[in-house]
């Protein structure tokens, strides 16, 4: 689908997170999004799916706004 760098992370199942960006990238291409509207959200997507791997998040259960607020914070660092 993409150029680049595969999602991190465990794709053991359907629903682990970068299963599920993976899923989320091929929807837009299916939708006729645009290449740069997709590569732009791939590589927003994988910065997001490795700050989760780094911190052992693969379920999208995982993810609650407290973890999604420590990202923004991650993110207004940069």
């Amino acid at each position: 689908l993409q150029p680049g760098r595969p999602m991190p992370g465990d794709r053991s199942g359907p629903a682990t997170i970068a299963a599920l960006c993976d899923a989320f990238l091929h929807a837009l291409a299916d939708r006729h999004f645009s290449p740069a509207t997709i590569k732009l959200r791939h590589h927003s997507l994988w910065w997001f799916c490795h700050w989760c791997w780094e911190r052992e998040l693969t379920a999208p259960a995982q993810i609650t706004r407290p973890i999604l607020e420590r990202y923004q914070r991650t993110l207004a660092q940069y």
